[in-house]
């Protein structure tokens, strides 16, 4: 007993400490914009609810511990590391971005000082919103740094919606609640401690492919497939680095069994229609995020991530395919939302081998079971749902509370602008998609006046 209270003690102290150094030195950004805005009268609402989001994402940290890190944040982004990224995304996209959209690069880099340098908003999403000829609908989008205070604060509207949290991040115990309501999961083989030492060999039989993954998901963190051809054992991390050998796929093992309980389940094969699509034999996955209005669940949005190979460091790279919530059917990526040549010629790739009208496989069974499965957290205002097609049917992966917002505003407007929604466009137009923006309310007392252009 002594031994196993020192582990969990140990345990914590580390998770503990890899928290402090992920917050405060791996993360590069505040918790939200940050900008003198803030401090002056009569700014429109939109400036108000980034100001709320930023103040709320101090949860329950003491004041003056949460001010000292969100300023040494903010001090060390707009002295070096801000800086430092735009350079990057400008070397990457400034060209392509010019040739596409004619925005000279010195304007290009003006707006990026502006918005990153001034607002802490991330250089890559003043790409990605197109944000070069109209810098003031910055406001109207929440960006990933400041997502977690918004599913928060929406949630706050139902109650606090811990207790679903907390269901939705123990992914087997998840999965048991889905099962018990017909919904199709994807299997699990086993629930590994993370004190054991139990090696992965265990359940690679030949020419078995394993995915394994911490029980609490945790964005992917140390997750990697694994499998045995002949009496050669290898792997490859979610993150893109290759695990040549049984040493590495054992030493991975070993990770992520010091990072959480460990679920072990056969890698999902995908479905022949959907098959030709990817590169390589990861998991095509079916990303349903279904909203809840009153007592009405419907879709939010809803996509396909395609994996489309590795980049020359060994990333994963995907190409995202928007799909008509109603139908099922499969579109392209609009042109103009895409952000450099790479990106295009993968988009093209994929697009050509889709059939005109494709739809994706069992979608009313994708549909109707990401519907029934918010009905177990029903107390969140909304909840990603990944899903796999595979050649006997469809499993549901798990589901996300706290999932990214970027695809969902590019294809249907920014989260804060209300009924006015609209495309990331060079030229506004009418949305891919068109649906209900959700919007924050607003409950500070100010008075509405025009908007700071």
């Amino acid at each position: 007993m002594a031994a196993q209270s020192l582990a969990r003690t140990a345990r914590r102290l580390t998770c503990l400490t890899g928290q402090l150094y992920r917050g405060l030195w791996l993360r590069q950004l505040p918790h939200g914009l940050v900008s003198l805005r803030y401090l002056l009268p009569g700014q429109d609402d939109r400036v108000c609810r980034h100001a709320e989001l930023w103040r709320q994402s101090r949860g329950r940290t003491p004041l003056l511990i949460w001010l000292l890190a969100e300023l040494w944040l903010w001090f060390r982004w707009v002295t070096i590391s801000g800086w430092l990224s735009c350079l990057r995304v400008m070397r990457h996209r400034g060209d392509w971005y010019y040739k596409r959209h004619g925005i000279s690069q010195w304007r290009q880099w003006r707006t990026l000082v502006r918005l990153s340098i001034g607002c802490c908003v991330p250089p890559i999403d003043v790409y990605r919103f197109s944000l070069f000829r109209n810098p003031d609908r910055v406001w109207n989008y929440v960006f990933d740094h400041e997502i977690h205070a918004y599913h928060r604060r929406r949630n706050g509207h139902r109650g606090s919606g811990k207790a679903s949290r907390e269901l939705l991040a123990d992914k087997y115990r998840h999965a048991e609640v889905l099962a018990e309501t017909g919904i199709p999961t994807a299997p699990i083989l086993a629930c590994v401690s993370g004190n054991s030492r139990q090696p992965i060999s265990e359940w690679l039989t030949p020419k078995m492919r394993l995915f394994c993954k911490t029980r609490s998901g945790n964005c992917g963190f140390g997750a990697f497939t694994a499998w045995r051809t002949d009496d050669i054992i290898q792997g490859r991390k979610l993150s893109g680095e290759h695990l040549p050998d049984a040493e590495a796929v054992n030493r991975a093992w070993l990770e992520l069994l010091n990072l959480d309980d460990a679920l072990v389940q056969p890698a999902l094969l995908n479905h022949p229609q959907l098959a030709p699509l990817a590169v390589g034999d990861d998991a095509i996955t079916v990303r349903y995020i279904t909203r809840r209005e009153g007592t009405v669940c419907d879709c939010l949005n809803a996509s396909l991530e395609v994996p489309a190979g590795h980049d020359e460091h060994g990333r994963p790279l995907y190409v995202i395919l928007p799909i008509e919530p109603e139908t099922g059917v499969l579109r392209s990526f609009p042109q103009e939302l895409i952000r450099d040549g790479g990106a295009a010629e993968r988009q093209a790739a994929v697009v050509s081998r889709i059939a005109p009208n494709q739809a994706v496989p069992d979608w009313p069974v994708i549909a109707a079971g990401s519907r029934r499965a918010h009905q177990t957290v029903s107390d969140l205002w909304a909840v990603a749902w990944d899903w796999v097609v595979t050649p006997d049917g469809v499993c549901l992966l798990e589901g996300n509370s706290g999932w990214g917002a970027a695809i969902p505003q590019m294809l249907q407007g920014g989260f804060l602008q209300g009924d006015e929604a609209c495309p990331v466009t060079a030229d506004a137009g009418d949305p891919v998609f068109p649906c209900h923006t959700p919007v924050i309310p607003n409950t500070r007392r100010t008075s509405r006046v025009r908007s700071v252009s």
